[in-house]
C-alpha cells in the first residue's frame, strides 16, 4: 500500500512539472509535428500528386514519434533531477528506484498515448490518413513500441544516474541511434548485411516491416509480433536490471557525487 502512495506521489510530481511547463508541451508536440509534414510533403512530391505517394510511410513516422515520446518522457525526469539537484533528496526516501520507474512508465505511457493522438490528428488533417487504417494490428503495434521506448528511456536513464551531467546528451541521442535500423523510415533490406543482422535483433524491424508490408498473411503477421513481443518484454526487464544495478553502484558512491 505504502508502495502504491510513493509510485502516486512522483506521477503527480513529474505531471505537475509538465502541465507547468508550455515550453516542454511545445517541444513534445513541435518535433512530432515537423517530422510528420516533412516525410508526408516529400513522399507527396515524390509521387508527384497531392497526397503521399505511401500511406505506410505517414503510419510508420507516427509510430516512431510514439517511440521516441515514451524515451523521453522518462529519461527527462532523470534530466530533471540532475539539474535541480533533487536526487538525494527524493532518494533519501522510503522510495526505491524500482517504484521510481514505475512511476515514470506510468506517465511515459500516457504522455506517448497523447503524442500518438495528436500525430494521429495531424496526419488525418493534412494528409487524410488515420492510424485506424492498419485495423487490428495497431493495439499490439502500439504497446510494442510503447515497451520498446521505456526500454530505451530507462537504459538512458541507469546512465544518467550512473555517471550524472556528464552523459546528459544520450538522453536525446540513444533512440535515434536505433532509428538508422529499425525500418522507421525505410526498409530495413535497403542496409548492408551486418545492420540487417542487428535489425532482426531489435523489436522495432518487425512491428515496421508490418506496416510496410501490404501484402502479408494473418499468420505472418501473429509470428512477426511475437517475436516483437518477446524481444520488447526481454529489453524491457534488462533495461530496468541495468537501472537496479548501475543504482546501486551509485549508492555505494554516493548520490551527492550526481549533483556536481
Amino acid at each position: 500500500m505504502a508502495a502504491s502512495y510513493r509510485v502516486h506521489a512522483i506521477v503527480k510530481r513529474y505531471l505537475y512539472h509538465l502541465t507547468n511547463d508550455r515550453w516542454d508541451v511545445a517541444e513534445a508536440l513541435y518535433w512530432p509535428f515537423l517530422d510528420i509534414a516533412v516525410y508526408g510533403y516529400l513522399s507527396a512530391w515524390v509521387s508527384r500528386g497531392g497526397t503521399p505517394a505511401s500511406t505506410p510511410v505517414i503510419a510508420t513516422v507516427i509510430l516512431w514519434q510514439s517511440l521516441v515520446q515514451a524515451n523521453f518522457a522518462i529519461s527527462k525526469n532523470a534530466i530533471v533531477e540532475l539539474y535541480t539537484a533533487g536526487v538525494v533528496p527524493l532518494f533519501s526516501t522510503p522510495l526505491t528506484i524500482r517504484e521510481w520507474a514505475f512511476a515514470c512508465m506510468i506517465l511515459s505511457t500516457g504522455i506517448a498515448f497523447g503524442a500518438t493522438l495528436f500525430c494521429n490528428t495531424v496526419a488525418i488533417l493534412m494528409f487524410s490518413y488515420s492510424l485506424t487504417a492498419i485495423g487490428w494490428k495497431l493495439i499490439p503495434i502500439v504497446l510494442n513500441l510503447f515497451g520498446a521506448g521505456m526500454a530505451v528511456g530507462i537504459a538512458a536513464t541507469s546512465l544518467l544516474f550512473y555517471f550524472g551531467h556528464r552523459v546528459r546528451t544520450l538522453a536525446y541521442i540513444l533512440g535515434w541511434i536505433f532509428s538508422l535500423v529499425s525500418g522507421a523510415y525505410y526498409p530495413v533490406d535497403v542496409l548492408p548485411g551486418w545492420m540487417q543482422l542487428i535489425a532482426r535483433c531489435l523489436p522495432l524491424s518487425y512491428l515496421f516491416e508490418i506496416i510496410r508490408s501490404d501484402e502479408i498473411s494473418t499468420q505472418q503477421v501473429v509470428i512477426k509480433l511475437s517475436i516483437a513481443t518477446v524481444l520488447t518484454i526481454c529489453y524491457l526487464t534488462l533495461a530496468i536490471k541495468l537501472l537496479e544495478y548501475l543504482f546501486s553502484r551509485t549508492l555505494r558512491n554516493g548520490l551527492v557525487r550526481l549533483s556536481y
